[in-house]
């Protein structure tokens, strides 16, 4: 089946903070680990406000040690008469006052701690960076739409199938959780071995694409030497059920302007006779023949445009190589 290799992790990077990059601490195309600086922001106004916070921090500590201490000779006080009880009730409401200004003034800190971090920005995660959208000198503002950076994981590696509905709910669903362990192989373009590494099913969707009938089969493989790439086209073999029928190349196939399906047969006489199938699924480069054939009949591969009802013919027996299921008749002449 014909899949598309997705990335497992994908980081965009985006700044949290408003301001202009100083500096790019990382080389374009190379391995990143989790928590390494990959830009550094202007700091200088986050490290004053931070120094304004913990300024702040202090003056309303110093205020609450105030409060605490009028509060407690007020509390003796009012017990001999000293003060009335709305005196002490206001004193009371002054110190909970600076206590709630203290707590206000450390939430302050602490953002203004955060947002100083920021201006340092780190890796969220360990993979490969790809090209930086921006350079020295470039203004950047928080949580702006436009990632500036990304970091993808590529080991492992996801390889996404859109399978058709029909096919999906015969086959896929039925496999064992056991059968789902290492159950698929890769086929990589321009070359003659799989892919070194095995794959393991993760989930189907539960929904179908509308537009193509299909469910997406979604299986994770290993990827150490980083070989399957995010976008790259494959595909993907794996064993499901037992289908019933008989494989027929789809050359050997006419499918007619109604979507039914035909195929020439060569008969004892050698006369050429149109047969209509059956044919739902493929595999391969063949349709899986429900209905219409008989197991040893033999059927047209090359030359089907000369063809007509009944033409007595003088076929050459041809073997498609690598098949050793089924025969078919080349037509030398007529």
């Amino acid at each position: 089946m014909p899949a598309r290799a997705v990335p497992y992790l994908v980081a965009e990077i985006r700044p949290q903070v408003t301001g202009i990059i100083i500096d790019k601490l990382f080389e374009e195309g190379s391995y990143i680990e989790k928590g390494q600086p990959l830009y550094q922001i202007d700091a200088n106004l986050y490290l004053a406000k931070y120094n304004s916070a913990i300024a702040d921090l202090t003056k309303k500590k110093s205020t609450l040690t105030t409060s605490t201490a009028k509060a407690s000779r007020y509390s003796k006080a009012v017990k001999i008469g000293g003060i009335s009880k709305q005196n002490y009730d206001d004193i009371l409401a002054e110190l909970s006052a600076a206590k709630a200004d203290v707590g206000i003034a450390e939430a302050a800190l602490e953002t203004a701690k955060i947002n100083l971090s920021y201006t340092k920005m780190l890796s969220p995660v360990t993979g490969w960076i790809g090209k930086s959208e921006v350079t020295k000198g470039a203004l950047v503002t928080a949580n702006q739409e436009k990632a500036i950076a990304r970091v993808t994981q590529l080991d492992p590696i996801y390889v996404d199938i859109l399978q058709q509905s029909d096919d999906q709910n015969n086959s896929i669903r039925f496999l064992k959780d056991e059968q789902k362990l290492n159950a698929v192989t890769l086929l990589l373009a321009n070359q003659d071995s799989p892919y070194n590494h095995k794959g393991t099913i993760q989930f189907t969707d539960t929904t179908v694409d509308p537009s193509t009938n299909s469910i997406l089969l979604r299986i994770i493989f290993p990827n150490p030497d980083k070989i399957l790439l995010p976008g790259l086209f494959v595909r993907a073999k794996m064993k499901t059920l037992t289908i019933e029928g008989i494989p027929v190349p789809q050359r050997s196939t006419i499918i007619n302007a109604d979507g039914s399906k035909k195929v020439w047969v060569i008969d004892k006489d050698n006369k050429a006779i149109p047969r209509t199938i059956i044919a739902k699924k493929m595999i391969e480069d063949s349709w899986v023949v429900e209905s219409g054939l008989e197991s040893g009949e033999d059927i047209v591969y090359e030359g089907i445009q000369k063809l007509k009802p009944n033409i007595t013919v003088t076929p050459t027996r041809f073997q498609e190589p690598g098949r050793s299921d089924a025969s078919f008749m080349k037509q030398d002449q007529s």
